[in-house]
């Protein structure tokens, strides 16, 4: 038992597996800021295994965001929160967009910091077609979306209504790209 207390020892055994915080770490440390700041640190995947506190700490998300952890692993006050999930997709658009919730993707700024360019989607093939897929159905009928999104990504244009495609001010954007 004092051992599962021993903050070295548990992050020791972190290095080497993060299941290990949840067989050999006393429940005080999975509830402790600071500790468990150290162990994500050592291996982002502890998130998972943190008190409900911790996981919906947004400062500490933050934080640990910008360190390269994965915004699906936090509470629903982190993963529901627009700016951080802005800021985690703003670290890797490609990747990232596809790790925010599904409900995080009705909004339109959400869906519009998941776009690529052209020269960035031909890092990764499959981009357009997941991004097609995740992105719910109703945002490729909306006017707004759709003139944000093809400033920045004109391929999606097939993708929007007949509508929004023959719309003066999509076609404007489109033939302008």
């Amino acid at each position: 038992p004092r051992l599962k207390k021993d903050e070295e020892i548990v992050l020791e055994a972190i290095k080497h597996d993060h299941n290990y915080l949840v067989y050999f770490a006393d429940e005080s440390l999975k509830d402790n800021q600071e500790f468990m700041k150290k162990a994500i640190e050592i291996n982002s995947n502890c998130i998972k295994h943190t008190s409900k506190k911790v996981k919906n700490d947004k400062n500490l998300a933050r934080e640990l965001i910008l360190k390269g952890a994965y915004i699906g692993y936090f509470g629903n006050d982190v993963k529901l929160d627009k700016e951080l999930n802005l800021l985690f997709i703003s670290l890797d658009p490609i990747k990232n967009y596809f790790g925010t919730s599904k409900k995080m993707r009705t909004d339109i700024d959400i869906a519009v910091a998941g776009i690529v360019s052209k020269e960035e989607a031909k890092k990764d093939r499959y981009w357009k077609y997941n991004y097609i897929i995740e992105t719910p159905k109703e945002l490729f009928e909306n006017k707004e979306f759709a003139l944000r999104a093809l400033k920045i990504n004109s391929d999606l244009y097939k993708q929007f209504s007949k509508e929004l495609q023959e719309d003066s001010d999509v076609l404007a954007i489109v033939n302008n790209c």
